[in-house]
């Protein structure tokens, strides 16, 4: 009798003792349940809904929502019941888009979050990984979901978060469009638009005059009817940063599950001419032709970045690179939690050839 290596024993014990799979649905039988945590958010419902509506598609089974399990079949926990609460499971440093997929025991799958979208996005991984689907396309036939008498879940636990912190495809404006997004884990998690002309309000023509530009040697103060395009703040105008950081934390404050907050300039332009502002210039035109006046942006948001993270240690900010502020700045660094999206509309077209 040959001899086995003892490496191939090893190999040969591992696989005799992995897990067996664990029975979801059997020859068109159903054999699990989910538990849904207490007080659900409308996301994780919505999500288990999809859970349920695409196993009866693949198997023709579709497991119901429980408490518990009834003895011998399987309970399906998404997100924190009071069993997983139980369980301890150590989420570490996972990102709030990441998930787990456990299997506590032969009975027991548990699929968990740190946050509600990490949980749903955990949800959309268990169809894909276990039962197949695949969201083609927006719309119910873009949805591909193959037939299944059977479906058994290997007891692997996975774990898994983005390779991307913040996902978003542009230009997805109907219903459709969105939910396709989600199922594909599309989690846009940055603000970056105009958003200046709300954070200084028109009430500070009034008690904050100094926060407008200087425009032609006078300072210019923007019409209420028109206020939302036009026209920047002085970057550098005295109380600038300390007013941001206070009104931006009170925002935070307001709405503490906000994870960014953009400094997106106001709409078309319309810098400061002030002498302290042309200092932190380069003095050179960008690549699209405008002033380069990145510098003074970046100074500013850099400061204003600075003092809000020392009350709210754990947010992003995001701005718009347009038009002046297009190219990345050249005498300063860049804070490293302000993420920059590119706005393709400062790019002149090219004319286009004339039609014979």
């Amino acid at each position: 009798m040959r001899a086995v290596p003892a490496a191939a024993m090893v190999c040969m014990a591992a696989v005799a003792a992995a897990a067996d799979p664990v029975p979801i649905v059997q020859d068109g039988h159903l054999r699990a349940v989910i538990v849904l945590q207490p007080d659900a958010s409308e996301q994780l419902a919505e999500a288990v809904a999809e859970m349920q509506s695409l196993i009866e598609r693949a198997s023709g089974a579709r497991p119901e929502i429980a408490d518990a399990a009834p003895q011998g079949m399987v309970s399906i926990h998404v997100g924190r019941t009071p069993a997983v609460e139980a369980l301890g499971i150590d989420l570490g440093d996972l990102d709030g888009d990441g998930f787990v997929i456990e299997f506590p025991d032969e009975e027991t799958i548990v699929i968990l979050g740190p946050t509600d979208w990490g949980t749903e996005f955990g949800v959309y991984e268990f169809l894909e990984r276990y039962v197949g689907v695949r969201w083609l396309m927006p719309g119910a036939d873009g949805t591909y979901v193959p037939e299944m008498a059977t479906i058994e879940v290997p007891a692997d636990p996975v774990r898994d978060e983005p390779a991307f912190f913040s996902r978003k495809y542009f230009g997805l404006r109907l219903p459709e469009q969105q939910l396709w997004a989600r199922r594909n884990r599309l989690h846009s998690r940055i603000e970056f638009h105009h958003q200046l002309y709300k954070l200084f309000p028109h009430s500070d023509v009034e008690e904050h005059p100094e926060f407008f530009p200087i425009r032609n040697g006078e300072r210019y103060f923007p019409p209420k009817d028109h206020y939302y395009s036009g026209w920047q703040p002085c970057f550098t105008a005295p109380g600038i940063v300390g007013a941001a950081v206070e009104r931006i934390c009170a925002y935070f404050d307001e709405h503490p599950e906000a994870e960014s907050y953009s400094l997106g300039v106001t709409d078309s332009g319309g810098h400061c001419q002030c002498e302290r502002c042309r200092a932190l210039d380069p003095g050179r035109k960008n690549m699209i032709n405008r002033d380069h006046l990145t510098d003074r942006y970046i100074t500013w948001a850099n400061a204003v970045v600075e003092g809000v993270l020392q009350e709210h240690p754990d947010k992003w900010f995001g701005f718009l690179a347009y038009s002046e502020i297009f190219e990345p700045p050249d005498r300063v660094q860049m804070h490293p939690r302000l993420i920059m999206t590119a706005c393709s509309g400062s790019i002149p077209r090219r004319a286009r050839p004339a039609r014979s």
